[in-house]
């Protein structure tokens, strides 16, 4: 594993985990909110087998600067486009997760040359309203307060919203470890970093 600084052509400065062979097929994992390049740790060394597998930390996480503004899709994708030019990468395989998976259908339906092919780990634009689903809403109390600009740092300011968002939904107790929790919080726990938000936005 390598980790590397990029400079892209939208003047942000961001942190790219790699590993692989180089000159093997690409692919492009993304986050979830409110997780960095460190989600895709058990991922990224089988896939290094065969591929070159870039894990960027998106704008306002990991290690990627975290810009006073500039949270929408459209900033993000265009970030997006920036690395996979500053990379010299015509074409890549997506997997993009929770939040990201917006960007990645943009980036499909926008770029469809730069996309090999696309695995959504997340929602979708062609989900069709069914009554059962009203049973889940309870369940997805956190995202309106975490699409809400001014709520979401506010909502932050404690690891109780980043705990349930990290281990509230997982289906074994070693799917994430207290270890693999600090990772993620202490990079949250940085006061700028609540206050710029990292949740894309419209």
């Amino acid at each position: 594993m390598t980790h590397t600084y990029v400079t892209l052509s939208t003047g942000l400065r961001m942190h790219v985990a790699e590993a692989g062979n180089p000159d093997a097929p690409a692919v492009l994992l993304l986050h979830g909110f409110p997780q960095h390049w460190w989600e895709w740790r058990k991922v990224i060394p089988p896939l290094a087998e065969h591929y070159r597998v870039m894990a960027p930390d998106l704008r306002g996480a990991g290690w990627t600067d975290a810009p006073t503004e500039g949270y929408t899709v459209d900033h993000i994708l265009a970030d997006l486009l920036a690395l996979l030019d500053v990379l010299g990468l015509r074409q890549v395989g997506l997997v993009a997760h929770d939040f990201s998976a917006f960007v990645g259908f943009r980036l499909c339906f926008d770029h469809p040359e730069r996309v090999a092919a696309f695995l959504c780990l997340g929602p979708h634009p062609y989900m069709r309203f069914k009554p059962h689903m009203l049973a889940a809403i309870p369940q997805l109390w956190f995202q309106p307060v975490v699409a809400t600009p001014r709520l979401e740092p506010w909502a932050l300011r404690t690891d109780r919203l980043a705990r349930h968002l990290l281990a509230g939904f997982t289906t074994t107790r070693e799917s994430i470890t207290d270890k693999d929790l600090a990772v993620f919080i202490r990079r949250l726990r940085r006061p700028y970093r609540r206050r710029r938000g990292t949740f894309p936005h419209r």
